[in-house]
């Protein structure tokens, strides 16, 4: 596993997409969402304010928050 500082993380239900939000410096991210069943896509930024697609999981939110390590 590695970090990513910075990184952005979009969710997604039905193609759609229901928030993003960009991790901290330590590559801790936290979003409050409905229980429900998301898509999770992770990029990594870049200096030229251009971001790359690391990878994309399917994630069950039990609670209503999403917050996990992921394994991409």
């Amino acid at each position: 596993n590695i970090t990513v500082p910075f990184a952005l993380v979009r969710v997604f239900a039905d193609d759609r997409e229901i928030t993003r939000k960009v991790a901290d410096k330590y590559g801790r991210y936290f979003i409050l969402i409905p229980p429900g069943t998301y898509i999770v896509k992770v990029f990594m930024p870049h200096a030229d304010d251009d971001y790359e697609l690391l990878g994309t999981v399917k994630l069950k939110s039990k609670h209503g928050v999403i917050n996990k390590n992921l394994s991409l």
